[in-house]
């Protein structure tokens, strides 16, 4: 609304939210304009970075944006950490071909906000629970319904054992869920969930963390009653302690392999080690009625493919490494996160057979779709792209800025940059066909990172602006602020 400060409101808080309207043209006419509820900030590290912000929509009404399916709520991401803004965009055309479901679809566009271009953004679905997007029971609202006349936004967020614990950096098993009365009957799913780092534990409206140190936050219900986080959490526990077990079983006595969806879990692996991704995060779903993780769907890849440096790329590389000096005690191992699951499972005759059967699929996609896929990305989008960084390239960090002034020079290298990654993706993907043979050297790295033969202990005890630009991307998709009616 006029006078809420538009885009400086925004930026200055992730929490800020601005009403307004939006206006897509495609091919130089208008396609859609329709009422926004509001346009706010959103992501982690890459919200931190004021060169390329990313935002959320929610529409007042659902609409198909850029002829995807129809919702409210959407993404724009920035990859503003991505200098071929093609990383996410490459792991979201190799989910859609794996047996990982519910996978986001995504468009491109140059955004502007209040007459002001922003850049070119990578227009996507939310990740979310709902119909045409992670299609399970939505406990949020089984929430609501269960408590009526509960306002929500009311609600009190309960930290178990205590908060205070949780700003010292006190080690335990924290359950973190919202003050609901009641629970609804049926409280076995669906769980959307997000394997996640340490700070989720101060942030988050619901999360828990393991035996292990894994930390998860619980994305739906997001709004979760105790009953719900105690019990997806004891769920969590028990397939967690089954895949890191010396004989896979847990204490229940159940295989590891009753707890996880293996074809999905096997992608999920294949797709990481190809990356090299740093896996700060990575998701699982639990459909009602189930035991079950499904892994899913995959999100987050603009650090992925060594796009910084060697050492940090690199940082939380799997079994499949060419290379003996990496840094097995990275956050990312430290804190239990996914790197470590796949390792743990890959110390399985089973796991690691359908992995080599799964690659065949994966490999020979990547191998003779994707590269042509990001080729033509890259042609499309070589305009855009430059005119984003002519907009932004001087206010970027010197390692994210590409060489050149001009829209030429900026053209050229951001072709560079899609070719290195589309080159890096061909070595990866004959290192991964090389790696799968060796199973000995997956058990190796496993036993290094966990440092006790193979068993890994547990962390605590159990019990504690341009108009030529709409040619290249084929849209542009225009913000402005909701202006107040005058009295």
């Amino acid at each position: 609304e006029e006078g809420s400060g538009g885009l400086d409101t925004i930026n200055r808080s992730k929490d800020n939210k601005v009403p307004g309207s939006l206006t897509v043209f495609e091919n130089g006419e208008a396609a859609l304009t329709a009422a926004l509820d509001h346009i706010k900030g959103r992501g982690n590290s890459t919200w931190d970075n004021p060169a390329k912000r990313p935002y959320n929509i929610k529409f007042s009404e659902k609409q198909a944006l850029l002829g995807m399916n129809a919702a409210k709520k959407w993404t724009l991401l920035a990859n503003a950490f991505d200098k071929s803004a093609l990383r996410t965009a490459a792991m979201f055309e190799l989910a859609k071909a794996s047996s990982i479901k519910y996978n986001i679809d995504y468009r491109w566009a140059d955004l502007y906000i209040d007459g002001e271009f922003e850049g070119l953004y990578q227009v996507c679905e939310r990740l979310e629970v709902g119909k045409n997007r992670v299609d399970i029971d939505d406990l949020d609202k089984a929430n609501e319904k269960a408590n009526p006349g509960i306002d929500k936004d009311e609600l009190t967020r309960v930290v178990e054992p205590r908060e205070d614990l949780i700003a010292a950096g006190v080690p335990a098993l924290y359950r973190i869920y919202q003050s609901w009365e009641n629970s609804p009957d049926d409280i076995s799913g669906g769980y959307l969930l997000e394997v996640t780092q340490s700070d989720v534990l101060q942030t988050e409206r619901s999360a828990f963390s393991t035996s292990y140190g894994t930390c998860i936050s619980v994305k739906c219900p997001e709004y979760a009653t105790g009953s719900e986080v105690r019990y997806v959490a004891a769920l969590y526990e028990e397939a967690e302690s089954a895949l890191r077990s010396a004989d896979g079983k847990s204490s229940a006595g159940l295989d590891w392999t009753e707890y996880f969806d293996l074809p999905s879990m096997a992608d999920s692996a294949l797709m990481y080690e190809l990356t090299r991704d740093e896996m700060r995060s990575w998701y699982l779903y639990v459909p009602a009625g189930e035991r079950k993780f499904y892994a899913g769907p995959v999100w987050d890849f603009d650090r992925a493919f060594e796009k910084l440096s060697p050492l940090l790329a690199c940082a939380g590389v799997r079994a499949l490494t060419e290379d003996d000096s990496l840094d097995y005690k990275s956050d990312a191992a430290k804190a239990g996160l996914s790197g470590a699951l796949w390792l743990a499972a890959e110390r399985f005759d089973s796991f690691w057979d359908l992995m080599n059967e799964r690659w065949a699929q994966l490999g020979s996609f990547v191998t003779e779709e994707l590269t042509g896929i990001l080729e033509d990305s890259r042609d499309r989008l070589t305009r855009a792209a430059a005119l984003d960084r002519l907009r932004r390239n001087s206010v970027y960090d010197g390692y994210l800025q590409l060489p050149g002034s001009s829209c030429d020079e900026f053209a050229k290298a951001f072709g560079d940059e899609v070719d290195g990654l589309i080159a890096h993706i061909e070595k990866r993907a004959g290192y991964i066909s090389d790696g799968l043979s060796d199973r000995e050297a997956a058990v190796k790295q496993y036993k290094k990172l966990t440092r006790s033969g193979g068993v890994p202990v547990p962390v605590y005890a159990a019990a504690a602006g341009a108009v030529c630009a709409a040619a290249a991307t084929a849209a542009v998709v225009v913000l402005r602020r909701k202006k107040k009616k005058k009295a």
